[in-house]
């Protein structure tokens, strides 16, 4: 996804807020911390930097997400238009992401939470995340698990995805590499695998080019996790199945299979 940077301000002026500092940046724009005018309270900005081609999926997803209540999903404010392009406005969030928890007792509540807000979404909308990676996974001091980043977030449709791989390439499931149809389960493989590097500090498949790392996802088995107990590896290992119809049915299952494995240890 081309960033255009070149051809327009990464920020501009939001009426009824005030720009503080910036806060990150990535593929589709950039984010600042910005206070409320009208109370004083913080909230986060999003300024999209995309191509045309991609911004009404984009906005699409927001508008989907808006819609959708759960703590798990950040409360989008505003989605605003100017001249200098659209931006949301978002719930600001003090948390942080991991990319390593080495305690079981507190990565399968995190894979829990995790599973419950794309549970809802996609019983909701029939939605996928689409990027479920540790980076895009957020954890609040008071113990709220979020996912604030659904602009990648669309329904299963090949057609749309045409001559494009949507996510980041390291999470995702074999089928999105063989353009074939995606459900529920292509986000749960890609759980599976933010579980993996959770635990191990580093994802299962790692490749030079991109042809490689489709063919490990596609053929590759997964590599033990040293250290985890058997119960939790084999939750992972079918979760991470090279075929969807070899992991778990839903999310109600992969929930049931999680909370077994907290009961058991």
């Amino acid at each position: 996804m081309d960033s255009g940077r070149g051809q327009r301000e990464e920020a501009w002026p939001i009426p009824g807020y005030t720009l503080m500092r910036r806060l990150g940046a990535g593929a589709s724009g950039a984010v600042f911390l910005a206070r409320r005018d009208r109370d004083r309270g913080l909230a986060a900005v999003k300024f999209f930097c995309v191509e045309s081609v991609w911004l009404e999926r984009v906005l699409a997803a927001l508008r989907m997400i808006r819609g959708v209540r759960h703590p798990g999903i950040p409360v989008i404010e505003a989605l605003i238009e100017a001249p200098e392009g659209w931006a949301a406005v978002m719930e600001y969030l003090p948390g942080c992401s991991h990319s390593r928890i080495t305690r079981l007792a507190d990565l399968l509540p995190a894979a829990r939470k995790t599973a419950e807000v794309l549970q809802h979404v996609w019983c909701e909308r029939g939605w996928l995340h689409r990027d479920i990676k540790p980076d895009n996974i957020r954890f609040l001091p008071e113990g709220r698990v979020v996912l604030p980043d659904w602009h990648l977030a669309a329904p299963p449709d090949r057609e749309r995805d045409a001559g494009f791989l949507i996510g980041t390439p390291a999470y995702l499931a074999p089928e999105a590499f063989a353009a074939a149809e995606l459900d529920d389960r292509s986000d749960q493989y890609s759980l599976g695998i933010t579980m993996f590097r959770w635990w191990c500090g580093h994802v299962p498949f790692r490749a030079r080019t991109l042809e490689r790392l489709a063919e490990a996802h596609l053929l590759w088995e997964l590599p033990a996790l040293p250290g985890m107990p058997e119960a939790a590896a084999r939750v992972i290992r079918r979760m991470t199945a090279k075929h969807p119809d070899e992991r778990y049915n839903d999310w109600i299952d992969v929930l049931d299979a999680l909370d077994e494995v907290r009961q058991d240890g």
